[in-house]
């Protein structure tokens, strides 16, 4: 016999009215029988608690700790009314959102079938917080879906505050999956929403619907036009998703121009998870004469390759095309290659050491980073990959030298010649390429023999971290000379 129940709670009554002073639930198992019969006997006598927020408050604890829900109505106990609740709930502002985070844990495990009417009127509350609790509890109900779908259309459209109508999208999409007008409400609620928050969520309500009919399209693809990234981003997804895919692919490979990197690897994500055979329509796009379209279709075979979602043959020919595009005349397109060509390599990728040991002193400081990158993901220790990166270590780029430094610790004893240049590095460099330097020592283990002199004498730096970079490089080195 056992339920999640636990309440640590003090009551001060002060001319009759009692306060709560401290109320916070924790979930734990009641293990025993008798623990729990006093626990529930308890809360049943503390139903007429003056305080109507004490009353819900033992109210839910007694459901939490029975097995039979309704037996508290049945037995003429009343709920607190929702006036009650909202006059409470505004006075004791500080518990809203602790009674709001374990009220939807207890709804999680008690749908609230039975409080439909009172959550609905919740949802006209003067408190935010209020009304964004009612609106999560109603996850709850799935068997009351028709009564409430109608109350939480109405917030969507009506309430002032975002993360209400966030939370309603949330649960409609949830409740209604079923339901094709609320892909029309949440394409209105995309296109007209002033938060971007909300349209965003719309968006991505649209995605979960089970729903759909390519008469929307028109509608859902103005969301790509959004001033907003996360919104369009989420209109990305959801295209993906509902619509044919290589009509969505040739639309949205065109989105890449004029969107900053980050927004670019986003847009690549989405595409990735098309659901049909699109390799013609990116490889087209590789070879268009706008640099962001190449750079966008490079990027989506970096995603697919990360998702196993290229068959071998195709697979071949991406790595074929992407190589080649470490050669483009746009720095932005040679960025990409070496990001997707990181999702594409191991180490059976020797055939591309060339390609990448030519584009690693690129004009571009990303270039030359991703090469970096590849080479330690393909793992090879040839001479020719240990010299290119050796050569990096006088790159006036800081975080080039950081990231060649990184690597040639990554490449262990095979790195021993980068030994007296790491130590030069340990003692001149700035301190986040010093670190580096300690940590590749270490890497290259016994064969870095000559740098202990170098880290005793970091061990001495007034640096706390420096010190403790030096300390496990040391570690690794001394415990084989002895």
């Amino acid at each position: 016999m056992t339920r999640y129940a636990c309440a640590t709670y003090s009551t001060n009554v002060v001319d009759g009215n009692e306060k709560i002073l401290f109320c916070h639930f924790r979930r734990r198992t009641v293990e025993l029988a008798s623990t729990l019969m006093t626990c529930h006997q308890f809360l049943r006598t503390h139903l007429t608690f003056p305080s109507s927020l004490a009353r819900k408050v033992f109210a839910g604890l007694l459901l939490l700790t029975t097995s039979n829900a309704p037996a508290m109505a049945d037995e003429g106990h009343a709920q607190p009314s929702a006036p009650e609740i909202r006059a409470q709930l505004r006075k004791v502002t500080s518990l809203v959102s602790e009674i709001r985070r374990e009220g939807r844990s207890f709804f999680d495990d008690h749908p609230p079938d039975a409080y439909v009417s009172t959550l609905c009127d919740l949802l006209s509350d003067d408190e935010a917080a209020v009304r964004h609790g009612a609106v999560l509890v109603m996850r709850g109900a799935p068997n009351k879906a028709k009564t409430i779908i109608p109350a939480l259309v109405k917030t969507l459209k009506n309430d002032e505050n975002p993360s209400v109508r966030c939370a309603c999208v949330k649960v409609l999409s949830s409740l209604g999956d079923g339901d094709a007008s609320l892909n029309q409400e949440f394409l209105l609620i995309l296109s007209e929403d002033p938060s971007a928050l909300v349209r965003a969520e719309a968006a991505q309500g649209i995605r979960r619907m089970k729903v759909w009919s390519s008469d929307y399209y028109p509608l859902l693809i103005k969301g790509l036009r959004d001033r907003d990234k996360s919104v369009r981003v989420a209109t990305a997804f959801a295209l993906v998703d509902k619509e044919d895919s290589k009509r969505v692919v040739s639309r949205l490979l065109h989105e890449f121009v004029d969107k900053d990197e980050s927004e670019m690897e986003d847009l690549a994500i989405a595409l990735s998870f098309s659901r049909e055979d699109v390799f013609s329509q990116i490889r087209a796009a590789i070879a268009s004469e706008r640099s962001a379209v190449r750079a966008g279709g490079i990027l989506t075979l970096g995603k697919m390759a990360s998702r196993d979602a290229l068959v071998k043959a195709k697979m071949r020919m991406a790595v074929d095309l992407v190589s080649d595009s470490l050669g483009d005349s746009n720095p932005l397109v040679r960025r990409c290659a070496t990001r997707a060509l990181w999702h594409m390599v191991d180490e059976r990728s020797l055939c591309l050491i060339p390609s990448v040991l030519a584009a690693i002193h690129d004009e571009d400081e990303y270039v030359r980073i991703g090469c970096c990158e590849v080479l330690v993901r393909i793992g090879s220790r040839r001479r020719d990959c240990i010299a290119a990166l050796e050569s990096l270590l006088q790159d006036p780029v800081v975080s080039v030298r950081e990231q060649a430094v990184e690597a040639l610790g990554r490449m262990g004893p095979a790195a021993k010649s980068a030994v007296p240049r790491l130590m030069r590095i340990v003692r001149m460099d700035v301190k986040q390429v010093r670190l580096k330097a300690a940590e590749a020592l270490g890497g290259i283990g016994k064969d870095a023999i000559d740098s202990v002199p170098t880290l005793k004498e970091l061990m001495r730096s007034e640096d706390e971290e420096l010190r403790k970079g030096a300390k496990a490089a040391l570690e690794r080195i001394e415990p084989v000379r002895k």
